[in-house]
């Protein structure tokens, strides 16, 4: 109850001067709901308070969350285009090589080429060494 009431049975206490406590029980139980309301507006506002420090807990995990992930990605990037580099100077190592091969490859078919030549003049030499030989061997001179 509240402070200098007191009640007994559901029923007042007289006032001093012996009256009913008539006049003093509606403004008593104005102030009782008047406190009630303002305890509720008090809990009120605590939870309100308390949704608000959770709603930026949560929240400042999520940034943290958010940094963490954009730093990764960063990360990855950097990975990324790294990769990419090395890719590019391969790539331009491997273009050098290829031309050098075909290069390569071009002369080997030109010495092939050369030596097929001599082997056919070589050959053809032998044929005609040996016709010749037989031809004399054949019509003496």
């Amino acid at each position: 109850m509240g402070k200098g009431t007191s009640k007994k049975n559901g029923k007042s206490k007289k006032a001093a001067d012996g009256s009913a406590g008539e006049d003093q029980q509606p403004g008593l139980e104005g102030r009782r709901k008047e406190r009630r309301a303002q305890l509720k507006a008090v809990k009120a506002a605590e939870l309100e308070v308390t949704r608000l420090e959770q709603d930026l807990e949560n929240n400042t995990i999520a940034v943290r969350q958010q940094e963490s992930a954009m730093e990764a990605a960063t990360a990855r990037v950097a990975d990324l285009e790294k990769a990419i580099k090395k890719s590019t100077k391969q790539r331009k190592q491997l273009r050098t090589a290829l031309k050098e091969a075909r290069a390569e490859a071009a002369r080997a078919r030109e010495t092939a080429v050369a030596a097929e030549e001599k082997y056919d003049k070589a050959v053809l030499k032998e044929v005609v060494r040996r016709e010749k030989a037989a031809d004399l061997t054949v019509h003496p001179a």
